[in-house]
């Protein structure tokens, strides 16, 4: 089914209307991923933000984390109110928070500043591991049913790559030999994830473009963990990749920093090493199977890490 694309100005008409007052809205999300659209809105009664997802099954699994995180002590923006227009497309409503993202401010930030804030983001995600463990593995729904339960991980992982795998098969790109090897590979490894039985509430895309700092006493401190549109109950393993992708190559202090905070709310499985590169390496085909013109920087870190992973990986087959 094709989706509805809606210029700022059909956006503004849309959120009124389901509002029934004015308002002003200003973009404040990645809509070059053309996942959602994400606005600042301005009303007389205050203001907030309104999230609109144009693909299925986002909306819930956002919808249904922040309900589990309400009474919690993670920090998160409030949800608000919830709903769907259009071709039955999902938005939402969330409180405003006051700051900025972590990745926008990093380069200006003093080490020991850098420090203390993944160590916070290891907290956070140390508490979200540790909210719940479910009773299987799979996405949710808004009121929090699964879309599909799985009783096994390894089922709950291949369904879930299966549209990136297809789309490697069937598209051109440049490294379409290496991206099929990484597959096959991924394929003969997937049953090792059978060794996961608890599923715990993972976030799955978990670095500082999705942290909310704010500055306090001359600090820039964390002041919520956002989008959560893909979170799911998984394999916590899966939510250490994007920052040993990304984040902790640079300075090895943010790998110590981000586990010290970690390990005060959870502990790393015994499996840990075990399924890193399984989960590394699934992170980066699907990253490789939509980033190569949309985010050209961010696929050649990932196809690297491929090569990287496929050439020495001691623990897959």
């Amino acid at each position: 089914m094709s989706v509805q694309r809606y210029s700022r100005l059909e956006m503004q008409a849309i959120i009124q209307n389901i509002l029934n007052k004015p308002v002003t809205i200003l973009p404040i999300g990645n809509h070059e991923l053309r996942r959602h659209l994400v606005y600042k809105v301005k009303t007389e009664d205050g203001d907030f933000v309104f999230k609109y997802y144009y693909q299925n099954g986002y909306g819930g699994r956002e919808i249904s984390t922040l309900k589990l995180l309400e009474n919690s002590s993670v920090k998160h923006a409030k949800l608000i109110d919830y709903g769907t227009f259009g071709q039955d497309r999902e938005w939402l409503m969330m409180t405003l928070l006051d700051g900025m993202p972590f990745d926008k401010i990093k380069s200006h930030l003093t080490e020991d500043n850098l420090i203390r804030l993944y160590e916070t983001m290891g907290e956070e995600l140390g508490k979200i591991h540790e909210l719940k463990v479910f009773d299987h593995f799979g996405s949710l729904k808004e009121n929090g049913d699964f879309v599909k339960a799985y009783d096994n991980l390894s089922n709950a992982f291949m369904a879930n790559n299966a549209y990136a795998f297809k789309k490697i098969y069937e598209d051109k790109c440049s490294a379409k030999d290496i991206l099929i090897m990484a597959i096959k590979k991924i394929e003969q490894n997937a049953d090792t994830l059978d060794e996961v039985k608890e599923p715990r509430l993972t976030h799955f895309d978990y670095s500082p473009r999705n942290i909310f700092v704010h500055k306090e006493n001359d600090q820039r401190t964390l002041g919520a963990v956002l989008d959560f549109e893909l979170a799911r109950p998984w394999d916590k393993n899966a939510d250490f990749c994007h920052l040993i992708l990304r984040d902790f190559p640079e300075n090895p202090s943010f790998e110590t920093a981000f586990f010290k905070g970690y390990k005060k709310y959870s502990s790393l499985d015994h499996n840990f090493h075990r399924h890193l590169d399984l989960h590394m390496l699934n992170l980066c085909v699907g990253v490789c199977s939509w980033a190569e013109h949309l985010a050209p920087n961010y696929y050649e870190i990932a196809l690297n890490k491929i090569i990287q992973i496929l050439n020495s990986s001691k623990n897959l087959k």
